[in-house]
Order: C-alpha cells, then sequence, then structure tokens
C-alpha cells in the first residue's frame, strides 16, 4: 500500500525514509514507524520540517532537542529487534496516506517534506502527534507556515524541493527578506522602479539592466521592488512574484573544475524555468555571469542563460557600471537583445539627506545612539565634497555608519583607570593560587585581603563609570561626521565644520595679505 504513495513522493521524501530506516537500525528497533520519520525530517537543516518550526517555535533549536530526546529515550527502553527483518507499521502507510490528502489540499502532485510533516499531526499516526504537541508545535502555525514557506508555489515534480534547494543554497530571497522587515527603507527613486516594472511588463526585451556607477544604489533600488512585491504594490503581473538575488560567491566557493561551476549555474537556471515564471532573478555585477566565458580559458556561462532568456523561460533584472555594460553586453549583441537598459543616476545632496534620514532609525538601533539632523546633512554634503572618488548615497551613508560606531564604541570602551584595576585583581589572584601551591597560607590570607579591598576599589570605579556613562553624549554631531572625513581624508576638521561666512571673511583676509594697495 505503502509503495503507491511512494511514487508520489518528492526525492527529498523518499531520502528521508531512507535516513528513517538509518535511524531504525540505530536503535536497534525493526517496525518502521512515524517516530523516525520525525527524526529524519529533523535531521535535515534543508527540509520543510525545519523550516515550519523555525518559522513557528521561539527557540526551534530546543524543540528539536525535545523531540529527538524523547523518541530515544522511548526506544531504549523497548526491547532490541532483528533490524534485518524491517517491517512498516500501520501508523506509517497512515501517515502516507494523510500526507497525500495534505499534498492535494494545497495544489501539490507530489508528496513533500512539508506535507508529511503535516501529517505527523494526526493522531492516527501514533504518538508523534502528542510528542509535537507537548512540544508546543500546532497543525494550524504549522500549515500557515508552509504556505508561506512556499509563497504561492506547488510541488509539481519529484525533483522539486531539490530545486527549491538550489535556489535557498545559490540565491537570497528578497522578498521574504521584505516580509520579515529585514530591507532599508528607499526613499524616491520612483522613476526607476516605473522603469523596471514597465520593462518586466513587456513582450520582448523584458529583462531590465540598472546601468550605473558602483555605490548609486542599483541594488538598493532592487530591493525597493521587493519590498514593493511584499507589499502587493506593484501591477497585476508581478503579484506573487518571487524576487532572487544571485549569490556568485555560493556558486564560486568550491567550484575547483569548470564543470562544476557552469552545473551550479545551470541549476539554479533550470529551478528559475521550472518555477514557471514565478521567479525574477536579480544578477549583481551581471557581466561576471554573461561576460564569463570572454576571457581566455574562462567559463562559458553566457551560453547557459543566452537561450533560456531568449524563449523568455527566464526572467533576470541585471545591474552592471556602465563600463561594464559596454565591454560585455553592448559587444555581444544577441545577448544585448535580451536587456533593456535603466539608467541610475547618483542621487543630489538633498536627495542623498532625504535617503538618509529614512534609513537613520536601522542605524540608530544598531549602533545605540541619535543623529542630529544636522550631522545627517553633514554626511551628505562633505560625502559629495570631499570624498570625490565615490558616489552618492554610498560614500554618505558609509559616513553616517562609521561615526555612528565610533560614538558607541566611546559609550561602551572601559576606562583605562579600571582596566588597571582589573589586570591587578588577576594578578593577586594569580600570586594567591601560588602561595597556595607551596602551603604559604599566611600570605594567602595576605592576599585575600588585598583582593577584597580591590574589589570594593573596583566595584565604586564601576559605579563610578556607569553614572558617567549615563551622562555621556550618545547624539552623533557635525563635528563627529567631520571627524571620520578627517581621518580618511586628512584634512582638517575645522576646514570641513566651519559656516560659510566663516569662509568668506578667511577668503576676504588671504586676500588683504596677498594684495597690496
Amino acid at each position: 500500500m505503502i509503495q503507491e504513495y511512494l511514487q508520489k513522493s518528492t526525492k527529498k521524501v523518499l531520502n528521508t525514509l531512507e535516513l528513517a530506516v538509518s535511524e531504525l537500525v540505530k536503535q536497534k528497533q525493526n517496525l518502521l514507524t512515524p517516530d523516525f520519520v520525525l527524526l529524519a525530517l529533523l535531521s535535515q537543516p534543508d527540509s520543510e520540517a525545519v523550516k515550519i518550526i523555525e518559522s513557528i517555535s521561539a527557540d526551534p533549536v530546543d524543540v528539536t532537542t525535545q523531540i529527538r530526546a524523547r523518541i530515544q529515550k522511548h526506544y531504549q527502553l523497548t526491547t532490541p529487534n532483528d533490524a534485518t527483518q524491517i517491517v512498516g507499521s500501520q501508523e506509517l502507510t497512515n501517515l502516507f496516506q494523510i500526507a497525500h490528502e495534505e499534498a492535494k489540499k494545497l495544489g501539490d502532485e507530489f508528496i513533500a517534506t512539508g506535507t508529511l510533516f503535516l501529517a505527523l499531526f494526526d493522531s492516527r499516526t501514533g504518538h508523534t502527534a502528542e510528542l509535537l504537541r507537548t512540544s508546543g508545535l500546532r497543525y494550524k502555525p504549522a500549515l500557515e507556515a508552509l504556505r508561506n514557506l512556499r509563497q504561492g508555489q506547488s510541488i509539481s515534480s519529484q525533483d522539486a524541493e531539490t530545486e527549491a534547494d538550489v535556489l535557498s543554497k545559490y540565491t537570497r530571497d528578497l522578498t521574504e527578506l521584505a516580509r520579515q522587515g529585514k530591507l532599508d527603507p528607499v526613499i524616491g527613486r520612483e522613476k526607476e522602479i516605473h522603469q523596471i516594472i514597465q520593462t518586466l511588463s513587456r513582450r520582448k526585451k523584458n529583462n531590465p539592466v540598472l546601468i550605473g556607477e558602483a555605490g548609486v544604489g542599483k541594488t538598493v533600488i532592487v530591493e525597493h521592488l521587493a519590498q514593493r512585491i511584499a507589499d502587493a504594490d506593484v501591477p497585476d503581473t508581478l503579484i506573487n512574484k518571487r524576487l532572487l538575488a544571485l549569490e556568485m560567491g555560493e556558486i564560486i566557493a568550491g567550484a575547483n573544475m569548470r564543470g562544476e561551476f557552469e552545473q551550479r549555474l545551470k541549476s539554479v537556471r533550470d529551478a528559475v524555468i521550472k518555477a514557471k515564471g514565478k521567479v525574477i532573478l536579480f544578477i549583481d555585477e551581471l557581466h561576471t555571469v554573461v561576460g564569463a566565458g570572454a576571457a581566455a580559458g574562462g567559463l562559458d556561462a553566457p551560453s547557459l542563460l543566452k537561450t533560456a532568456l531568449a524563449q523568455g523561460n527566464l526572467k533576470v533584472i541585471g545591474a552592471d557600471t556602465l563600463n561594464e555594460y559596454h565591454r560585455y553586453i553592448e559587444a555581444d549583441k544577441a545577448l544585448e537583445r535580451r536587456f533593456h537598459p535603466v539608467l541610475v543616476r547618483a542621487p543630489s545632496i538633498e536627495e542623498t539627506i532625504q535617503i538618509l534620514k529614512g534609513i537613520a532609525p536601522r542605524y540608530e538601533a544598531h549602533h545605540q545612539i541619535q543623529y542630529q539632523p544636522k550631522a545627517l546633512e553633514a554626511a551628505a554634503r562633505l560625502a559629495e565634497r570631499y570624498l570625490t572618488d565615490r558616489q552618492l548615497p554610498d560614500k554618505a551613508v558609509d559616513l553616517i555608519d562609521e561615526a555612528g560606531s565610533q560614538k558607541h564604541i566611546r559609550l561602551i570602551s572601559i576606562p583605562h583607570n579600571i582596566k588597571v584595576l582589573e589586570q591587578k585583581h588577576q594578578k593577586l589572584h594569580r600570586d594567591k593560587s601560588e602561595a597556595f601551591g607551596v602551603q604559604d597560607f599566611a600570605r594567602v590570607a595576605s592576599l585575600q585581603m588585598e583582593i577584597l579591598k580591590l574589589e570594593e576599589t573596583l566595584k565604586s570605579a564601576r559605579e563610578s563609570w556607569q553614572a558617567d556613562r549615563s551622562k555621556l553624549d550618545s547624539l552623533v554631531s557635525e563635528e563627529d561626521i567631520a571627524e571620520v572625513v578627517s581621518a580618511w581624508t586628512g584634512i582638517p576638521v575645522a576646514r570641513m565644520v566651519e559656516s560659510e561666512s566663516q569662509k568668506l571673511t578667511r577668503m576676504e583676509e588671504n586676500l588683504h595679505r596677498r594684495i597690496v594697495g
């Protein structure tokens, strides 16, 4: 009976069953029950079951540890059996029957690890249902978590879970990060967003490529699109789409052979294609993928993408600098025809100030400080004036980040006098241990008295420091920003923070000194 359901299960479920048999053998049992299936599911960090627990449990590690311990303890008290004659229990058959019903409810064609896990909540599968409940897990939250995890995707092939694993390993789900509130807010850029949405909606040449210098905010614009998709603030053609950022570092890591890199890239491409238009792939520094075959002995990656792009099976958003776009994309006419350029200029100083105001709360929470409004204005103006080798808003964001970090370190740094006392305290303890080792008990007693006195001094010093800390200014000022610029450029702080009237006065004085009559 169970064979019928195994034919309708994903490869990952079949692998789970193999792991369950391994768990069974470890426990010296021969009756395969849902208990061992649950253990096997929990042993796979990338299974839907583990991801569900991570979504609905405050402490997923503790929950999985508890479940493992309870199952293992149960079988330690059970008489060992001949593990060479393995049979499946009636509860195991029930498990797959219920999992098949759960799969149909979700519109799946195959049983996946997620629906297998949902079936374990049914009492017909044995005591696993009670075990999950006593661990604080419930069916309805688990079902909702699986739906959120799937994001409208269904299991339509035996490879579906494996393909999902490929995407989770080699891409970063920007839409999911947006739903979790983990992306920084974006101010403005409506023109570029509109162009991207318009391009994605075209029948042909519908792959936008953002072109602009490093630091102008190309990636942030794509993240803003992900936020719009997550908020359903997009046309119907983009509703429920997943925007995945290709992680080239993960694809290249450990790929020593040419074929290995290509195979990984191909697996990502195939997984996106099989999503049937529900996934948009974002490739930052597009030339590193499509231009990879240009160098002698390089990786022939373009051929992996060209056909899929030409057939419209692959939807891509690219990002690159103007030079790299000219060199690699425009030079390949077959490739150029697949992309539509969207120019991204650096924001003005005023626009940058608004961007900084939008993201400042995130940096304030991280560094546990606050930015004065003038500090944000100074960051935009000083970055544009003195950091000429980089682009706004990136260089201004780096400034407020660095200034916030410096301010935070000043607030938490232990004063020198306390460090000296701490070192003395440690030395006294070492001396006491040595005296005890040679049975010099008079010295031990003397050192103990010194330690007690020093601990009183240390306590007083720490209390004084904590009181002083509460009075310290946690505001990042214009001067703090100027200090960072000064450290990076060598230009004196005073020159940067003086007002325009002061600069005019200084200019007039210099002219008087240089011009006679």
